[in-house]
């Protein structure tokens, strides 16, 4: 009886062993890049993150029937096709959301679509592991740089500190910097809008005041990047402090971070206590 039921599990570890292999390579090259460019260092938590998700609804996943759809077989092809098409473009993005639709097809054919749904999120989030495409990249860093300089140069300027901006050139106090692309804000936008996902999956609100939350982590990275070059142009302003800039400028960045993090945490606590409060007045 036990040896017909571990049968009914043969194909699924056959198939699990061979998208294993298929994707070694991927992993290879998502690992390389979360090791070596600071934008994407993130991404090495996203796996364990998804895992500790998944082993969180524990107790709602053994509830759930588990029933094998043919159906599924139709999305893991899919994923199969974007895969051979990545392999084929040399774009690791597509490996990678190959990957993601390669699981998602598997936990279709082999579990059912209520196990899927039960899930989704969870193999959904780990696309954040996988850097977005370089002419993505390219085409809204440039924006970013200018954007961040020119608010920066904005502000200081409003509280009387010598600063301007050309470009992606900063002028402040006769020294001049520029805000290249890893001081763009993609390295924030990107791993708060991972933190952000995964405080509105666990929100207890409604999905409107859930979007809030995952979507105000763009802006609150944008706003902490620009306070990030105000450190710069204020300590420039500041002449027995101009060697330390550099030293300022990296100090910041993490502490810049944690505040726009704070207030997405906040954004949590507060719409789930209107929430609460909500249901108990009802």
């Amino acid at each position: 009886m036990h040896l017909r039921t571990f049968s009914r599990y043969i194909p699924a570890i056959l198939i699990a062993a061979a998208a294993t292999w298929l994707y070694a390579g991927t992993m290879k090259e998502l690992f390389a890049s979360w090791m070596s460019d600071g934008n994407y260092a993130h991404g090495i938590v996203v796996i364990p993150v998804a895992l500790a998700l998944v082993y969180a609804k524990r107790a709602t996943l053994a509830k759930t029937p588990v029933q094998p759809a043919p159906l599924g077989n139709l999305l893991l092809g899919v994923g199969v096709l974007i895969f051979a098409f990545s392999r084929w473009s040399d774009v690791t993005f597509l490996a990678g959301l190959s990957m993601v639709v390669v699981i998602a097809g598997l936990v279709w054919t082999f579990a059912g679509w209520r196990m899927l749904r039960d899930v989704a999120f969870p193999i959904v989030f780990l696309m954040f592991m996988t850097p977005p495409p370089d002419f993505f990249v390219e085409k809204i860093g440039a924006p970013l740089q200018r954007a961040s300089c020119l608010y920066a140069s904005m502000i200081g300027g409003l509280f009387g500190l010598d600063c301007e901006s050309h470009g992606v050139m900063l002028q402040a106090n006769g020294l001049t910097f520029e805000v290249d692309l890893p001081c763009s804000g993609i390295r924030a936008i990107n791993c708060l809008s991972a933190f952000s996902a995964v405080l509105a999956y666990l929100a207890r609100t409604s999905l409107l005041k859930r979007m809030a939350i995952f979507l105000a982590a763009v802006p609150l990275a944008f706003a902490a990047n620009v306070l990030r070059v105000l450190v710069v142009v204020v300590v420039a302003n500041i002449d027995s402090l101009q060697h330390d800039v550099m030293r300022f400028h990296d100090f910041s960045g993490p502490v810049v971070f944690v505040m726009a993090l704070a207030v997405v945490i906040f954004m949590k606590r507060r719409f789930e206590s209107r929430w609460h409060d909500g249901k108990c007045a009802t």
